[in-house]
């Protein structure tokens, strides 16, 4: 959903001043996660780098475009549903763009399922997913290529990633098994979709075990550990490095 505002806390975060009142500030989150995160996490900065995987068509609900288009971020952007990873190529060429879906070593090959913003890897759907977001048995199923998240960040020779937005409809935990975690992530905003709890706790655990603290930072929603019921719901999560500072500064 594109978002606009012209408040003087986002004037301050692009260091514009009382100029910024004048322009229109364009924002694509689903949620307004991009704007929140400028405002509490990425205040001012410019020049950063990130990676998004589940980019869609790389406009919407993209986490990462206003930074790009804003801020003069520059990254990487996975997407294996392959009518908007072609869509991508055509919408972010700035970005490094790899049209393919995360699997371990020597796989080559997945599943994709559905179409749009729910399309994911099948054997990553839980039942629950699929009830909720209506995948039904006659949906589209296209096999992607895919290899293991650390192989693409080192075919993009990236070292580091200020902001890293994992958005997979449930392939999350998948996913992070095959990270490289020698390279540093600032930030990370990880939707974990509610409708697979215990898979969600060792996305978390596993987050834990490599230093990563969950954070709750206003306006992003997330459950509340203490409810007896999870009713799901498209969980945002902000995980950050135990050195935040050190690590936004690029001197990890």
């Amino acid at each position: 959903m594109l978002q606009t505002s012209r408040s003087s806390k986002l004037a301050d975060c692009l260091g514009l001043g009382e100029a910024a009142h004048s322009q229109t500030l364009q924002f694509y989150s689903q949620h307004s996660e991009d704007k929140i995160l400028l405002e509490q996490m990425f205040c001012g900065m410019r020049n950063k780098t990130y990676l998004e995987m589940g980019a869609l068509d790389g406009v919407m609900f993209s986490n990462s475009k206003f930074y790009e288009d804003t801020m003069g971020w520059s990254g990487i952007l996975i997407e294996a549903q392959p009518r908007n990873a072609a869509r991508l190529l055509k919408n972010r060429p700035k970005s490094k763009n790899f049209p393919m879906a995360v699997c371990k070593e020597g796989v080559g090959h997945l599943t994709f399922r559905g179409s749009g913003p729910v399309a994911g890897v099948e054997d990553d759907m839980s039942d629950d997913f699929k009830a909720r977001f209506h995948i039904k048995d006659a949906d589209t199923r296209v096999q992607v290529p895919c290899k293991p998240l650390s192989k693409i960040v080192q075919d993009a020779d990236t070292k580091h990633i200020d902001f890293f937005s994992l958005d997979v409809e449930g392939g999350e935990l998948s996913v992070l098994e095959t990270m490289d975690w020698d390279v540093p992530v600032c930030v990370w905003l990880v939707e974990l979709d509610g409708t697979d709890p215990d898979k969600d706790q060792s996305v978390r655990q596993l987050m834990a075990q490599h230093g990563y603290a969950e954070q709750q930072v206003a306006g992003i929603w997330h459950p509340d550990r203490q409810a007896h019921h999870y009713t799901g719901g498209g969980d945002n999560s902000v995980f950050t490095h135990s050195r935040l500072e050190k690590c936004l500064s690029g001197a990890l």
